[in-house]
């Protein structure tokens, strides 16, 4: 009898423990899913309000260095385009002397008396405060005013509309998740987001209660300090998902062979290796392993040097000088070229910085990519990075092959680029003849430098008739009214072939290899300009349409 008994309490723990076992993981793991989600959706929500942020605030830094407090034709335009292009801005204004002169909406006459918060400013000091009514025109509803100061008296809004801050939060589909966003300067909540998508404006009564607190609370701060940001998840949402976990992990022996098997395949598909050198390269930035060589750009009519294109090269501590086509694509697939490329304006500005002040006629370039699109901050970080080592924006070319344009030519990148026309940045079409052109799409972006790639050139020296097709894609390319760059020009034969043709610039061997700035400012010098500098950056000529739609 007691043999028995003991049989049966063995089999009993034998069927109980692995149970208990596995209900205590699965319920870990769902607490840890759980707790992760809701750090996502604090991430995604912080994110976007800080893009948000940088855009108003950088639109509103150009609407103030256009306008300087005043109601210029260049300003109401500017206003009407940001009220009409970005979905969370309602209007912009101008307030000089505690009355709005000019808004989104034209020009106010008489103009009309602001409050008194809103009509005193701290020069170049931000400030965000909540409005519910408004006294820019008939809005009647609850929005947020983003005003940067130029004067004590005079300054600029823009009108936000506060639903867009939570909208990264309105399709988590069965995640109960709340949130709540206060002015950090006052304390004052500018909104509550309800599990049940509901929103909370400032002056309710519930929200004056705040969110209930849990485990699955996180609070962060907007990038610039001017708001905080509390997201929650409900612990309800532990037991869903506690409930959909639990049978998965009764066949834990099968999840863990499927597992093995994902394992080897990632490993056999080379993501690993991928992943291997994406941390190698973050190590890289932060170890300073990465240096630029400087590939000279010579004016075909005089043969001076008007500029270079900076290449960036990985000097690893163990496999030496490393070629970009190795690690430039691993770059782009995992989002580390935007860090590099910001890397390398940074180092390009300190040391080429003097020689770009001393020679305002030259310029220097860089290759940017589809990723550098989808950086909503990379074009002002690098705007900033230039202003503060005092260069010009327009002696900095953005370079984009032709293919990545075609391929990547939707609404994101025509905003992109102009807003890099805005900045004051010189874009460049490259490799120029080797995509599938539509010409009409090209003239959209307003590029003000065209590079023909070096195969057409080499084509056009090797082989019979390629003289032929090289002069059909230069007449193009000309047809676009933007200066020519030929690459690839190696031999005295290239040389001699684009003499005497319509083309501004060359870049090749034959002239240089890619060197370092020291070397490169002794090719400069050997190859001065032989009349004076001029006191501006050289302006290249760029298609009217194109300039229109730049504006």
């Amino acid at each position: 009898m007691r043999s028995y008994r003991h049989y049966w309490m063995a089999y009993t723990l034998f069927i109980l423990i692995p149970v208990v076992i596995l209900a205590l993981v699965s319920g870990y793991v769902a607490d840890w899913q759980v707790r992760n989600r809701s750090l996502e959706l604090s991430n995604d929500l912080t994110a976007h309000v800080n893009n948000t942020l940088d855009e108003a605030e950088s639109l509103l830094l150009m609407l103030a260095d256009r306008s300087q407090g005043n109601c210029t034709k260049e300003s109401l335009k500017l206003m009407r385009t940001l009220a009409y292009d970005y979905a969370y801005i309602r209007e912009a204004a101008v307030v000089n002397k505690g009355q709005m002169r000019c808004s989104s909406w034209g020009l106010h006459t008489p103009p009309v008396a602001v409050g008194p918060i809103d009509s005193v400013f701290i020069p170049g000091r931000w400030r965000l405060t909540n409005i519910h009514g408004s006294e820019f025109r008939d809005l009647n509803n609850y929005s947020n005013i983003l005003a940067l100061g130029i004067e004590a008296d005079k300054g600029v809004n823009l009108l936000l509309n506060q639903q867009e801050f939570f909208r990264p939060l309105l399709s988590t589909g069965e995640v109960p998740v709340s949130a709540l966003i206060t002015i950090r300067a006052n304390h004052q909540p500018l909104g509550m987001l309800l599990p049940d998508k509901n929103l909370l404006m400032y002056d309710e009564t519930a929200i004056k209660d705040g969110l209930p607190g849990s485990r699955y609370s996180h609070t962060t701060e907007s990038r610039d300090g001017l708001l905080r940001i509390t997201t929650e998840v409900a612990p309800s949402y532990l037991f869903a998902t506690w409930s959909l976990l639990a049978p998965i992990f009764i066949g834990s022996a099968l999840l863990f062979t499927a597992l093995m098997w994902g394992l080897w395949h990632y490993m056999k598909s080379g993501r690993g290796f991928s992943r291997e050198i994406s941390s190698e390269l973050g190590r890289a930035i932060r170890n300073q392993e990465f240096v630029i060589h400087y590939l000279p750009t010579m004016d075909n009519q005089t043969g001076d040097c008007i500029g270079a294109e900076a290449l960036i090269r990985w000097n690893h501590p163990r496999q030496g000088l490393v070629m970009p086509d190795i690690f430039i694509p691993i770059a782009e697939r995992t989002g580390m070229i935007v860090p590099m490329t910001q890397w390398l304006i940074e180092q390009m500005s300190l040391e080429m910085g003097p020689w770009l002040k001393e020679n305002p006629e030259c310029y220097l370039s860089i290759n940017i990519s589809a990723a550098h699109f989808e950086s909503p901050f990379f074009l002002k970080r690098a705007y900033q990075t230039l202003h503060r080592h005092g260069i010009h924006p327009s002696q900095l070319t953005l370079e984009i092959t032709e293919r990545e344009l075609i391929d990547n030519s939707c609404s994101t990148t025509r905003k992109v680029l102009q807003l890099a026309n805005q900045y004051g940045f010189k874009l460049a079409i490259d490799d120029f003849g080797t995509g599938y052109n539509n010409l009409a799409r090209l003239y959209e972006f307003g590029f003000e430098l065209i590079k023909i790639d070096r195969s057409l050139v080499r084509m056009a020296v090797d082989k019979v008739g390629g003289d032929r097709i090289f002069d059909a894609v230069l007449t193009v390319a000309n047809g676009y009214g933007a200066p020519v760059l030929v690459e690839g020009v190696e031999l005295e034969a290239d040389v001699a072939f684009v003499a005497h043709r319509h083309i501004h610039s060359l870049q090749g061997w034959h002239f240089s290899k890619p060197i370092n700035c020291i070397e490169f400012k002794q090719f400069h010098q050997a190859h001065q300009l032989q009349h004076q500098p001029r006191s501006e950056p050289t302006v290249y000529s760029r298609p009217r349409m194109a300039t229109a739609l730049a504006k």
